[in-house]
């Protein structure tokens, strides 16, 4: 039977560094699946706590920065506002724009009241599709590119060709006949 483990690639013999025993204590089993037995490693409580410690920080700084972006800052502008009455008309102005933009993105279509605005979705919406069907073959994108890149090669031929024929014309045939 096949043993695959799962988070674990160390010796199971080797020492826990969180709690000091044995890295098999930790060890679970899952399986058989099709075959194969799944080894897993439970954390351990202390390191339990310093996960729990970690998400608990992160947590505590994202509430620091919406504490400064929608009470510290708006508060600031409250502020200089009432000191000053040109910024105060800005940031009144500025807020204004916002609000008829997100009240248009919400409650209308932005296609009629922004220029530009549907095609640009549009386009988006093509590079964004574009991008995963590339991402998802990348060796068919190969393939197209140097197609691509061949037929371009072709038509610039072609249009050297061209040019070249319309700035040398040979001579016609009545053109010959009436200089002799």
């Amino acid at each position: 039977m096949k043993t695959e483990r799962t988070n674990f690639q160390d010796d199971w013999g080797s020492t826990c560094p969180h709690c000091g025993k044995k890295q098999i204590e930790h060890r679970t089993e899952y399986g058989p699946v099709d075959g194969v037995l799944y080894e897993h490693r439970i954390p351990c409580e202390p390191e339990k706590d310093k996960m729990r410690h970690e998400t608990r920080r992160k947590v505590q700084a994202a509430r620091v920065i919406v504490f400064i972006g929608w009470i510290l800052v708006p508060l600031l502008i409250l502020i200089l506002g009432v000191a000053s009455a040109f910024v105060g008309w800005i940031a009144f102005g500025f807020g204004l724009c916002k609000v008829a933009i997100e009240g248009v993105k919400l409650f209308g279509n932005p296609n009629k009241w922004i220029p530009g605005h549907k095609e640009k979705r549009e386009r988006e919406a093509k590079i964004k599709h574009y991008t995963y069907h590339c991402d998802r073959n990348p060796n068919g994108f190969a393939r197209l590119r140097a197609e691509n890149f061949r037929k371009q090669i072709e038509e610039d031929e072609g249009s050297n060709k061209a040019s070249d024929a319309t700035s040398n014309p040979a001579p016609s045939a009545a053109f010959s006949a009436h200089q002799g």
